[in-house]
């Protein structure tokens, strides 16, 4: 049986501005070469974001909000590889 691959990726849309300026972060996950994109309906100031990081700099309530998403997505990750040992 061949290896399973599994990765998550968040980026922002840049050529879409909310109302309120900010931009929108999407999550891209792809598994075993399939990609499945979604946005997280969550907006942030570009300046806040870090693209080399994929995460949310700052702290204002988008980046708060975005970190602790991230965190569960980020458990849920682990939970999944202990489950393939």
């Amino acid at each position: 049986m061949g290896r399973d691959t599994f990765k998550i990726l968040f980026y922002l849309r840049k050529s879409k501005l909310l109302k309120d300026g900010k931009v929108l972060i999407l999550m891209r996950i792809t598994i075993n070469g399939k990609r499945w994109d979604s946005s997280l309906q969550l907006g942030i100031d570009v300046n806040n974001w870090a693209s080399n990081k994929e995460k949310a700099i700052g702290n204002d309530e988008g980046s708060d909000t975005f970190e602790g998403s991230f965190a569960m997505i980020e458990a849920a990750n682990e939970i999944r590889k202990m489950g393939k040992k």
